[in-house]
């Protein structure tokens, strides 16, 4: 697991330096995921969830006030205190707790959720297992992510200009490389789908910590020069750091036999 624990102190390193800017990211406290999450997953009254690598807790936020008890875990504590500084709830519990080594018992929850961080994840296998393994019989795995095309080119190109902005950026999947997850995991796929988001290109540099103009020209350019094919997947617009391009996140709804 010597991969997994260097990814786990990259990622650490990474939030911590900037955890707050992720509390107050639009991105991240907004977005059509969010939403579809509760509508997809009809939460109930009594249920318990699991939110894992809760990040700015607000998927864990939102869930919140249609169940019984969340509990949010994240890698990274200074991540974990700035969310549980943002948070009125006294019904959600906030865990130090590695996505691929979860410290709860088998079937413990009825929900389990994670949002825009399963690309930060060394070993999906591990995240999936643990996942599945906490899940009671016929409850739900939730997971909304970036994804790219299933082209192999093109799904490269994103994860290249993903990963020189994040060092702690492993890989974006593509929707089949999801399906194939949730089918090896032994989870009925029963909702699937995709949604575009607009990043606004100034936030999502400042949020890695890219300070250096020429780093931050060098991202620009890979999005408004990138070749036709990615032009028509990033739909860049604008000019300067005043550009807003396109990320494309998966929403995939399983359930546990």
């Amino acid at each position: 697991m010597t991969l997994t624990n260097d990814t786990h102190k990259q990622n650490q390193k990474q939030y911590s330096k900037n955890a707050a800017g992720y509390v107050t990211s639009k991105v991240h406290a907004t977005g059509g995921s969010l939403d579809r999450l509760v509508a997809l997953t009809e939460p109930q009254p009594d249920w318990r969830v699991l939110d894992i690598a809760t990040g700015g807790g607000h998927t864990a936020r939102h869930f919140a006030a249609f169940v019984a008890g969340v509990i949010a875990t994240d890698l990274t504590m200074p991540m974990l205190l700035s969310a549980r500084e943002a948070t009125t709830d006294g019904g959600l519990i906030f865990a130090e707790a590695a996505a691929e080594a979860l410290p709860f018992l088998s079937e413990s929850f009825d929900l389990v959720t994670c949002r825009i961080a399963p690309h930060h994840f060394a070993d999906m296998q591990a995240f999936m297992t643990e996942s599945v393994r906490v899940l009671k019989s016929g409850g739900l795995l939730a997971i909304a992510d970036n994804i790219v095309s299933g082209i192999r080119d093109e799904g490269a190109y994103i994860n290249t200009l993903e990963k020189l902005r994040d060092p702690s950026h492993q890989q974006a999947y593509s929707q089949d490389d999801w399906s194939t997850f949730y089918f090896q995991a032994g989870l009925t796929m029963e909702k699937m789908e995709t949604l575009e988001k607009r990043i606004d290109l100034a936030p999502w540099l400042d949020r890695a910590g890219i300070s250096d103009p020429d780093e931050r020209a060098r991202l620009t350019s890979m999005i408004v020069q990138a070749p036709d094919a990615m032009l028509a997947w990033l739909k860049p617009e604008g000019t300067g750091e005043s550009i807003s391009f396109a990320l494309t996140e998966g929403v995939f709804i399983g359930r546990k036999p």
